[in-house]
């Protein structure tokens, strides 16, 4: 039997992030998902593209009670740490459209389940 430092129930958006970055970290964990495949509602945003982020994030964008937490935690990743990893981490080029919005240049979302397949399998989550 096989022991894990970090349980993530759920292999949407926050699920493949969350591991992502313990596998990164080196911190042992397994992803668990009831789905047959990782990221399922992920291939219906942006309109089957795949809507990543959007480069003209700002605090006007959300509705919130707090804006001070929410400045901290707009605070702690950069569009260019969300661009790196995306990039870097699991080889998904970007491009930003007119309205800011950024997409994998395949224009493809399934791409996106994809890579993080790869990335999670080889970093043995």
């Amino acid at each position: 039997m096989e022991t894990y430092k970090v349980a993530i129930i759920g292999a949407g958006a926050s699920g493949l992030i969350a591991s992502s970055i313990l596998a990164e970290k080196g911190i042992k964990t397994i992803l668990v998902e009831k789905n047959s495949k990782i990221g399922r509602k992920i291939l219906s945003t942006g309109a089957g593209k795949c809507n990543i982020s959007n480069s003209k994030i700002n605090l006007d964008c959300y509705h919130c009670t707090d804006f001070e937490k929410l400045k901290i935690i707009l605070s702690k990743v950069s569009l260019t740490d969300i661009s790196d990893f995306f990039n870097y981490k699991l080889g998904i080029i970007t491009f930003s459209d007119e309205k800011g919005r950024i997409f994998p240049i395949s224009q493809k979302a399934e791409s996106v389940p994809l890579a993080f397949e790869i990335f999670l399998k080889n970093k043995s989550v």
